[in-house]
């Protein structure tokens, strides 16, 4: 009995021993399972810290690559400016020389100019006073020609004045129809041909203000007329116009008086007998 006793006790004890053996067991297969999972973890984050690495080193190759390539470009662009400023500073040089020939080419010309000049200064005052003497015979010519046009024209007024007069003193006797008919129409042509005449000044001709303004209004179509004909001197294309607008005016006027025919009116015309 105290055999079995001990026996027991043996086999409890080895009982509780592998007990406790198993829960270390199972322990340590736990810690193996933690340490398992947290070397992987700690495996793949390493391999992501390696492909942000490798990541990281593509990129800065990358930019090591473009500024390598930009600091050629600047280089050349850089060499390419420094060669264009060579030329531009040898053109300066060239330009510069051609340009003082050309300055001192200039000052010669300049010189001969004063000098031709000078020459010519006395040609120039002989040829203004010619030009003056010849204004002056010009505006003399004028005022002569203005005052003989304003005798003519006084004198053909009195004229019809002393036609008229004339006829007033001509008896009037006893007078037809037909007879009143032609005197009232030589009265009517009298008064149309005065009105026709020429008034180039008023009746007061020895009046020196309206002379003045008559000798000025002339001088201005002298001028205006020297001017026009400077003008179709110089330019061949304006004389040509005009010409061909004298034309065509002539033709147009020709062709006015071949094709109008005047209405008639009877206002003249005695009355119907009653």
């Amino acid at each position: 009995g105290g055999r079995m006793s001990a026996h027991e006790a043996k086999m409890e004890e080895l009982r509780l021993e592998k007990e406790d053996l198993q829960v270390q067991l199972r322990s340590l297969e736990q810690q193996n399972t933690n340490l398992r999972a947290d070397l992987q973890e700690t495996e793949e984050q390493h391999v992501v810290e390696v492909n942000q690495l490798l990541e990281q080193e593509r990129v800065a190759s990358e930019m090591l690559g473009e500024e390598k390539r930009a600091h050629a470009s600047v280089l050349s662009e850089l060499e390419r400016v420094s060669s264009e400023l060579e030329n531009l500073k040898k053109q300066f040089v060239e330009e510069k020389a051609v340009l003082a020939t050309q300055l001192r080419e200039k000052d010669k010309e300049v010189e001969t100019a004063k000098q031709k000049m000078a020459a010519g200064s006395s040609m120039a005052s002989g040829r203004m006073e010619l030009e003056s003497r010849l204004r002056e015979v010009t505006e003399s010519l004028i005022q002569k020609q203005t005052l003989v046009e304003a005798l003519s024209s006084e004198k053909n007024s009195l004229n019809l004045q002393l036609q008229r007069a004339k006829q007033q003193q001509r008896p009037s006797t006893a007078e037809t129809p037909s007879q009143q008919r032609p005197r009232a129409e030589v009265n009517e042509v009298d008064i149309e041909a005065m009105r026709m005449v020429p008034t180039v000044l008023p009746a007061a001709v020895s009046s020196s203000a309206q002379l003045r303004n008559v000798r000025n209004a002339v001088n201005t179509l002298d001028r205006f007329s020297i001017r026009m004909g400077v003008f179709l001197r110089r330019y061949p294309y304006a004389r040509l116009f005009t010409l061909f607008y004298m034309v065509l005016l002539h033709i147009w006027v020709m062709v006015v008086l071949l094709t109008y025919k005047p209405e008639v009116h009877s206002d003249l015309e005695p009355p119907p007998p009653a």
